[in-house]
């Protein structure tokens, strides 16, 4: 499991990216990696619990997704299984690598490929609570990731190219048709010994935090649930 760390996110149009850019330039911040394209396959219980404890902001309150990335070729890196934990503003996954389901990624409907990921999770005996009810797919998200650091250990994420698409339709992903979401999300990313100094950092900009779940916003844009 990740350690519990702090996830700072912000919404940003075209001029709070700009003014992004420019103050990760003022504090030291580097491009770490080249940008890779991410892949969220969101999964929820009959009950919804997934939304219900984040529209009631309770806490802590899981998500159960695939994940895979894309490199600059388009080659696909193997996927994991991750439960993400959200207490407050700390945050913590863990990860379960299903490399086995990589082809399947492409060639399956979005039913089959569910069924997959969770009879492949079995071999890890999970026993935390979100595996103890039957999940269903949900939401599927898509977008371009940025990643930045300060040599003080604190990461930059921004995402771009956000898209939606409803996972309850069985069929093939390549023939989704997402919702497009026109903003950027930046989110820090640092441990709890950093919280002073990171704090110090954002008072220095003119950027607002916001509380934020890509998950809940997907679904509200699809018409699912309703998310300000």
């Amino acid at each position: 499991m990740n350690e519990d760390r702090y996830e700072i996110k912000f919404t940003l149009n075209e001029l709070g990216i700009t003014h992004a850019l420019s103050w990760l330039a003022r504090i030291g911040a580097k491009k770490k990696y080249q940008d890779r394209d991410v892949n969220s396959l969101y999964f929820d219980n009959l009950n919804q619990d997934a939304i219900k404890d984040n529209l009631a902001g309770s806490t802590p309150r899981y998500k159960v997704r695939l994940r895979w990335y894309e490199g600059k070729t388009l080659e696909k890196f193997d996927p994991n299984l991750e439960i993400k934990t959200r207490n407050g503003l700390l945050g913590s996954k863990i990860l379960y690598p299903l490399p086995e389901i990589k082809k399947s990624i492409d060639t399956k409907s979005i039913f089959s490929l569910s069924k997959e990921v969770i009879q492949k999770s079995r071999q890890f005996n999970i026993a935390h609570k979100s595996m103890h009810s039957h999940l269903l797919p949900m939401l599927i998200v898509q977008y371009q990731r940025g990643y930045y650091e300060v040599n003080n250990g604190l990461r930059i994420t921004i995402d771009k190219k956000i898209k939606f698409s409803d996972a309850s339709q069985n069929i093939k992903l390549k023939f989704l048709k997402p919702i497009a979401f026109d903003h950027y999300i930046m989110e820090l990313k640092f441990s709890q010994n950093l919280k002073l100094q990171v704090a110090n950092l954002i008072r220095s900009s003119i950027l607002t935090p916001k509380r934020l779940s890509k998950y809940l916003l997907g679904l509200s844009m699809l018409g699912y649930s309703t998310y300000i």
